[in-house]
């Protein structure tokens, strides 16, 4: 089952979070779908990503490519996107879409291959949203300061504007970022690091 009943309650939380997993990605490099992988904790990226999310969020939507589903969730919104492989932009601006007609604050965004990735940091990054809220927050790695946008906290006030750069010749949410100067979170560089090919597993 891939919907349930909003849990979410406009009155009892002003600022709440709507949880997204984005897995629409082609996976090429991968040879199959990083969705499908195995995690070191017994179960699939995709499964460990949700779970993950759950302990921050109450409710829970999936990013996904068009087609047939990966796995068996319940409990989860499925959001897929309008136009296949667009980049993780289109899956951004479409949950909050999601986010905003069901009235919440802002989407927590994280991918599904980013396996060191764990609660605790996700509570950093929203301790810094909830101090600011009408501001974007993203992760950055400890040494390089490069942003990761797909670890981030888009408010939904700023859904129009990446709508437009997601459907623009430009879908680079890095240099979209950029424009809107976000909260940065430092995280060390293994946390934030991918799994995009065999070799990095």
């Amino acid at each position: 089952m891939w919907s349930r009943t909003l849990t979410h309650n406009l009155v009892n939380a002003p600022q709440s979070l709507l949880g997204v997993v984005l897995c629409g990605g082609r996976s090429a490099r991968m040879g199959i779908d990083k969705a499908t992988l195995s995690h070191p904790s017994g179960t699939t990226y995709l499964h460990f990503a949700v779970n993950r999310m759950r302990s921050i969020c109450e409710d829970v939507c999936v990013s996904t490519a068009p087609g047939p589903l990966v796995a068996n969730l319940t409990n989860v919104h499925r959001v897929s996107d309008s136009i296949a492989h667009q980049g993780p932009i289109l899956g951004v601006s479409q949950c909050l879409d999601f986010a905003r007609d069901h009235g919440f604050a802002a989407c927590l965004v994280t991918p599904v291959d980013m396996p060191e990735l764990d609660a605790d940091h996700l509570r950093e990054v929203c301790d810094a949203w909830r101090r600011d809220p009408e501001q974007v927050v993203c992760v950055t790695s400890t040494s390089s300061r490069q942003i990761e946008p797909l670890v981030a906290i888009y408010p939904v006030r700023l859904a129009d504007s990446i709508r437009d750069a997601a459907f623009s010749d430009d879908r680079s949410l890095n240099r979209w970022l950029q424009l809107h100067h976000p909260i940065m979170v430092p995280l060390p560089d293994q946390i934030t690091r991918n799994v995009n090919t065999p070799a990095d597993l």
